[in-house]
């Protein structure tokens, strides 16, 4: 990786101040250059052309499988993990974990306003370092997965800017937004994360980590995103929530219905 995650510079802001909701921070330059483009190509040469798409939200993704991780299996290191939990050190993370590429096209709409508050299930094949990565095969946000899956609920996430154009200027969109509410006009955000190439985004999910992904006008988005996640029960102690409050959270009417679902 090229870098030395325990002399790494970053500030960690409260969202909205006054309230102390929820916290994130901006790194910049988090990696050398040189591993950055080598992590670019990799991805034009290997992945570009075998994305999927969501079935409710205009952004191609690939699941990064750890058999065949090669450049990104840093994002399954122990050491990766320490470096993320470290920022926020008072939520205790499980060793399970998502990752994937989301590459959004040019003129991809924003996406709706939510808060990434779900819960995720596992199978329990960890990885001889001890981080299990979450399967295909796994059911995802279902409310009774059965007794042979793990179920936690996330509680850190990341966004790494892979190739976003070098000269970006306010007006070409892509930004990640924060907000006061959930599903709140899209205009109305209080913040945003610009999408600058080697910038990494790391905010903590809990109910009111409400954001979206403004709509790039003049560049591509590629970027890495990555879940970590504590267990049900220290989630429920943490924000008294019920049960079914990180199951399925379903887009707007208008979502629902642009892109056909039922």
């Amino acid at each position: 990786l090229m870098i030395d995650f325990d002399n790494i510079n970053y500030q960690v802001n409260w969202y909205p101040k006054d309230k102390n909701t929820f916290r994130y921070t901006v790194i910049d330059n988090i990696f050398k250059e040189s591993f950055r483009m080598d992590m670019l190509n990799y991805f034009n040469v290997n992945c570009r052309n075998n994305m999927r798409k969501f079935d409710h939200y205009d952004c191609e993704f690939f699941h990064i499988k750890p058999s065949t991780a090669e450049l990104f299996s840093f994002l399954y290191s122990t050491e990766w993990k320490k470096f993320i939990s470290n920022i926020f050190p008072d939520i205790p993370l499980t060793n399970n974990t998502i990752a994937e590429i989301q590459h959004h096209n040019i003129g991809s709409p924003s996406g709706w306003v939510h808060n990434d508050y779900d819960a995720s299930q596992f199978i329990n094949e960890p990885l001889e370092n001890g981080i299990n990565v979450w399967d295909e095969n796994s059911p995802y946000r279902a409310s009774e997965p059965g007794d042979d899956f793990i179920t936690d609920v996330r509680s850190i996430a990341m966004i790494y800017h892979l190739n976003d154009k070098e000269n970006w200027v306010e007006g070409d969109g892509g930004e990640t937004a924060f907000y006061d509410g959930g599903y709140d006009d899209k205009n109305n955000h209080v913040i945003k994360v610009n999408p600058i190439p080697n910038r990494l985004l790391v905010y903590e999910i809990n109910p009111f980590s409400f954001h979206n992904f403004k709509s790039n006008l003049r560049h591509e988005r590629t970027t890495f995103t990555q879940w970590y996640h504590t267990s049900m029960k220290n989630s429920k102690i943490r924000y008294n929530h019920k049960q079914t409050d990180v199951y399925k959270q379903d887009p707007p009417k208008e979502v629902t219905e642009n892109y056909g679902l039922q």
